[in-house]
């Protein structure tokens, strides 16, 4: 028997032309934000544009009223991931399989505490295939990779109206 398959209010998906106009607005905005970080990185000869901060940028601007976007949540959360991939690195070494460790239990660990940042997960599995000479440096750099993000979506929030940034701090 062929049955239609049932729609409700609910599951129907729509996207106004604000919205996707907005959208190229975020886009922008984002783009603004890493460029403005791989140069800071440049001044500083330390890179600050890496993949999970890159994460970070488009989910600030594209969804910025999640708690996982907030800036707690933000800084904290690459932070506790990056601790728990230089642990994980110091107990077990530089493998695969150690980074995937490390990305799950980032996971937990930022659950537990309630400071959920889903790109960060990508940052405790970058520490331990990449090991950092420096974990203070790199831990400064990332934390000051997340304000200044934090920072960006905060005065866009404030100068565009696009979005409402931080909902709390």
């Amino acid at each position: 028997m062929n049955t239609p398959p049932i729609t409700t209010p609910s599951t129907k998906i729509t996207v106004s032309k604000a919205s996707v106009f907005g959208s190229y607005k975020m886009m922008a905005l984002t783009s603004f934000a890493l460029l403005l970080l791989a140069i800071v990185g440049s001044v500083v000869h330390q890179p600050l544009l890496i993949p999970p901060i890159a994460a970070t940028a488009v989910y600030i601007f594209g969804m910025p009223g999640i708690p996982g976007t907030q800036p707690r949540s933000v800084v904290f959360g690459h932070v506790l991931s990056a601790v728990v991939g230089f642990g994980l690195l110091a107990l077990f070494g530089h493998d695969p399989w150690v980074a995937a460790l490390a990305a799950g239990l980032a996971g937990s660990v930022m659950n537990v505490v309630k400071l959920f940042h889903i790109p960060a997960v990508a940052t405790a599995a970058l520490v331990v295939l990449l090991q950092p000479n420096d974990p203070i440096v790199f831990l400064l750099l990332l934390a000051g990779a997340s304000i200044i993000l934090s920072l960006l979506g905060w005065v866009a929030s404030t100068v565009t109206k696009l979005i409402k940034y931080p909902l709390y701090w």
